[in-house]
């Protein structure tokens, strides 16, 4: 399915927080939710030993 493009989250943990997948995915979500309101989801970026990152998007109809 085509999406736009909305935006970039990175996961505000400093390499401090929960490593696990749950707790980052969780910490994307939430930011993509507070910043991207109208996003319909979300591309993962999770990268051992560097920053984790998440795009928000927003399906074509």
């Amino acid at each position: 399915m085509e999406y736009e493009y909305l935006g970039t989250v990175k996961s505000n943990t400093g390499g401090f927080g929960n490593p696990q997948y749950e707790g980052v995915r969780n910490r994307l979500l939430k930011n993509i939710k507070k910043d991207y309101p109208q996003a319909d989801g979300a591309i993962l970026y999770l990268n051992y030993g560097q920053s984790d990152k998440a795009d928000a998007i927003k399906f074509k109809k």
